[in-house]
């Protein structure tokens, strides 16, 4: 059994992975940018609140 930490830790590194900018992605033509705040950080925002 894994402790919740050990939990988040893994899902925060999953969201920087290629497999996730990709599933965002409505076709295949679109492309991403590098924003000030990334997807990854935006996720982190948001299953932080309370």
């Amino acid at each position: 059994m894994k402790k919740p930490y050990d939990r988040i830790t893994i899902t925060f590194e999953k969201l920087n992975t290629v497999r996730i900018k990709n599933i965002g992605k409505m076709s295949k033509s679109d492309f991403s940018r590098d924003r000030k705040m990334p997807f990854s950080d935006i996720i982190r925002c948001i299953l932080n609140k309370r």
